[in-house]
């Protein structure tokens, strides 16, 4: 009899702990995953959810939806608060503990959304030295490429794929680089779909992998490069 109801018990146990499984959310399956850090490969999916919770908090704030012309118009540090407050309420264990300053800092050369170029912020950053000798020389190619010869998102996956290179930073880039592809153009994302080029995708990027060494702030950076470099385009 009491094997009996141990079995019973064990099974009970198991139950149990199958459907807490079963329940988890999509951020503490990532969590436990990553050991309650947001790794490499994880990238394109919050940079995502960055963009997604801004422009929820925008309107919940305004009371409207963000037109391009709000973002252009908007100072660039009020756009950086903004996303990190609606990031933050999202996802507050993995954006809790972060130092917007050295955020603020790389984007300081820009008042407004529209004084915003991300090449201009691309050639600001990677021809510092600590940038030079953080970033794999095939990667800051690969976006000077892409900028000069205008690649479609399908030459640059081939040409990163193609890379003898393995690294956390190359990882970042092509996460960001096809999360931002499926939000901007992919046919799940029409809600969030902006009528732009593929600059906006390699701003996504190369933002996110100047920024890499700044941790979860590099996926707000890659965001609020996202954000108005489509407005730029769709304005």
């Amino acid at each position: 009899m009491n094997k009996y109801r141990l079995k019973i018990a064990l099974i009970g146990i198991l139950i149990t702990t199958f459907f807490i499984q079963s329940c988890k959310t999509e951020e503490e399956i990532l969590l436990l995953e990553s050991t309650n850090q947001i790794i490499a490969k994880e990238y394109g999916f919050y940079h995502n959810e960055a963009l997604k919770s801004y422009y929820d908090y925008y309107k919940k704030k305004s009371g409207k939806k963000s037109e391009a012309t709000d973002i252009l118009n908007q100072d660039v540090l009020v756009l950086i608060n903004d996303m990190t407050l609606a990031i933050q309420e999202k996802y507050p264990k993995l954006f809790a503990e972060i130092d917007l300053e050295v955020l603020k800092s790389s984007f300081s050369s820009f008042e407004k959304g529209r004084d915003y170029d991300f090449e201009v912020h691309w050639q600001q950053m990677t021809t510092q030295k600590r940038f030079e000798t953080r970033l794999e020389p095939e990667l800051i190619s690969l976006v000077n490429e892409s900028l000069d010869r205008n690649y479609d998102f399908e030459t640059i996956l081939n040409k990163l794929d193609q890379m003898d290179v393995e690294s956390d930073n190359k990882d970042v880039f092509k996460s960001v680089l096809i999360g931002s592809n499926d939000l901007w153009f992919g046919e799940k994302s029409r809600s969030y779909k902006g009528v732009c080029s593929q600059r906006t995708i390699i701003a996504d990027a190369g933002t996110s992998l100047i920024l890499v060494a700044s941790g979860p702030l590099s996926i707000i950076g890659g965001a609020i490069s996202s954000l108005i470099t489509d407005a730029s385009c769709v304005e």
